[in-house]
């Protein structure tokens, strides 16, 4: 067997194998862009068994087989115009042309009959054929650019086939006129080879081939998104994930619907708005209903009452594929475009992986957000049982004094109710009930949620002649409080809470300075902001504690419990008080032993347009 022979039957096998192979296709899921492309095919396959037919029949009927198989030839660029059309948008009046291109020559042909073709035939069919592959070559090569994965490089495969099938016609075309140029068989030969190898790859790839031009896209997807449930809140990570399944598969859009079982349809936004679908409304909701992958070629054909929907955003085809993780029903992927791709089956597979993938990572942050959820819990009710404990053991002391003092007095007034008051034991009972009043506030100030509403209650104030009145209050026999300020610093506040500030703050100064010493309150102003520093000689803070001191029910590494009774609440309400005031709170210590400052930086009048405000650490 000759060289040529044997690239001659290679030849007419793949394009049998390519014929057969989209038949079978089109026969299970019949599709225009399907028909068009068997019909190509097929035509090829067509010219390849009446090539053996006409080896077989009688000489008087070769002229009519010859006749019909350039007819057949000829027909390929038309019906590779068809299938292009399927795909891209083809002017009219090209296609009537290459009809009419068509008729023209069919009609030359037979009355030409067992005559030899003239020239002016012979290079008419030529460069209709050739420019028609150019232009259909040029048109996938453009649809390839704008594809993405396994339908760009089928595409760029198509486009390779087409340009050598021309290349076959103008060689055959060349070899008519100059028939002693052996050189134009072989390029043709070649050619035709080269055109099936690269139909093939393009038609009907192998599996393997597939998935590996399919592994860079999904590839990039998962980078893009793999990291986004422990990042993003829910809403993010959708619109992450639809812009990765868009960019993977390019298209210019991608929709999830997330299924709400409560209202009993799927939620999505489209454009910045939101869209609902019940189960069976539109494509994705016969997707969600039907569980299965599909594609439209028009949606607005197949989905008429959703038409001007899709007419508002110039779509016309659309996949979609369910969101499914076992038997749980999340929600669909679709993706929208102008047209449908030539080889959509890609892209349908393509977007059931990302819908599958998607669905993994919306799981995983629904796990992530019930974990929370229950760490939330656990966290609530840990400070339930801490607050209950700390409030009952605080609260204990001064009611058994104010009990025992309460009976003591009954006693001696029933006893001896001509006796004087004991006035030291009246005097205990007030500063206990003092004591155990202020407990409560503070319980009461821990538990309120909104804001004290201090933005309605300001009025001018002097921050050094409140500091001094606290400080005249607070003041213990082994404890100096001083209070320093160059000059009046007037502010807009509410006298209350700033009162109240400035009680905690002195009282942490004074209670977790056991030995005494001198309390120290600075108060200056630095342009707009009013500054004000707590210093005292107490029993310090460890560095690590510093960031931690304004939690609720939180206490210092180094503070004993039966010496420095409290709950852990002054510090936290000091923080809530400046928080709303838009103010910053932070401690400073030399460490443990050293004593501590509590600085508050606060600003002298409401701002205009007030941002959230940030803890600051010195």
């Amino acid at each position: 067997m000759s060289a040529e022979l044997f690239l001659g039957y290679l030849t007419q096998l793949l394009f049998l194998l390519i014929f057969l192979s989209v038949l079978r296709i089109t026969i299970r899921h019949p599709s225009r862009a399907r028909i068009d492309t068997t019909l190509f095919f097929g035509a090829a396959v067509v010219i390849v068994l009446l090539g053996f037919v006409e080896r077989a029949v009688s000489v008087s009927l070769r002229p009519i087989l010859v006749a019909v198989s350039q007819s057949v030839v000829l027909a390929l660029p038309y019906l590779f115009l068809r299938l292009v059309a399927d795909a891209s948008a083809v002017p009219i009046w090209l296609m009537r042309a290459a009809v009419m291109g068509l008729i023209l020559q069919i009609i030359a042909f037979f009355m030409l009959l067992g005559q030899p073709l003239p020239l002016w035939l012979v290079g008419f069919a030529v460069v209709y054929f050739v420019l028609i592959l150019i232009y259909g070559a040029a048109v996938v090569i453009r649809e390839a650019y704008e594809s993405r994965g396994v339908t760009r490089r089928r595409m760029q495969a198509v486009a390779a086939g087409s340009l050598l099938l021309g290349v076959v016609i103008l060689s055959a075309g060349l070899q008519m006129v100059l028939p002693g140029v052996t050189a134009f068989v072989v390029i043709g030969e070649l050619a035709s080879l080269g055109a099936a190898v690269s139909y093939y790859l393009g038609f009907a790839p192998p599996t393997w081939l597939r998935r590996a031009w399919q592994e860079p896209e999904l590839r990039l997807f998962l980078e893009q998104v793999g990291t986004l449930s422990r990042l993003h809140s829910r809403d993010v990570i959708i619109q992450e994930l639809e812009n990765g399944a868009a960019q993977t598969l390019g298209a210019p859009i991608a929709v999830i619907g997330i299924w709400d079982p409560h209202a009993g349809v799927l939620r999505a936004r489209w454009d910045g708005q939101e869209i609902e679908r019940h189960p069976g409304q539109g494509l994705m909701g016969k997707v969600f209903v039907t569980q299965q992958p599909t594609f439209s070629t028009d949606v607005r054909r197949e989905y008429p009452q959703l038409a001007e929907f899709y007419q508002r955003y110039g779509t016309h085809a659309a996949l979609a594929a369910p969101m499914t993780l076992g038997s749980y029903k999340l929600g669909v992927l679709a993706v929208y475009d102008r047209r449908s791709s030539l080889f959509v089956e890609d892209d349908l597979a393509l977007a059931q992986v990302l819908a599958t993938q998607s669905a993994l990572i919306l799981e995983i942050r629904n796990l992530i957000d019930e974990t929370a959820g229950l760490v939330a819990q656990q966290e609530s009710l840990r400070f339930k049982e801490d607050f209950i404990s700390a409030a009952a053991h605080e609260l204990k002391t001064p009611l058994t004094v104010v009990l025992g003092q309460a009976q003591l007095l009954a006693r001696q007034a029933s006893l001896h109710p001509e006796s004087p008051v004991d006035q030291n034991r009246v005097k205990q009972l007030v500063e206990e009930a003092k004591r155990l009043s202020g407990l409560i506030s503070e319980i009461l100030d821990t538990t309120r949620k909104e804001p004290r509403g201090i933005t309605t209650s300001r009025e001018p104030i002097d921050l050094a002649q409140i500091a001094s009145e606290v400080c005249h209050e607070e003041a213990a026999p082994r404890h100096q409080c001083v209070v320093e300020s160059p000059q009046p610093v007037i502010g807009m506040y509410d006298p209350v809470t700033i009162r109240e500030l400035f009680e905690h703050l002195i009282e942490n100064a004074i209670g977790y300075s056991p030995a005494g010493g001198e309390v120290r309150i600075r108060i200056w102003v630095e342009g707009t902001e009013a500054y004000i520093a707590v210093t005292d000689q107490g029993i310090g803070i460890p560095e690590a504690d510093l960031t931690h001191l304004f939690e609720r029910f939180y206490r210092g590494a180094n503070v004993d419990a039966r010496r420095f009774p409290g709950m852990g609440l002054g510090l936290y309400i000091a923080h809530r008080i400046v928080t709303e005031y838009h103010g910053r709170i932070w401690a400073t210590s030399p460490g443990p032993g050293r004593g501590s400052t509590f600085h508050v930086v606060l600003p002298l009048a409401p701002a205009a347009k007030v941002a959230p405000a940030h803890e600051t650490s010195a």
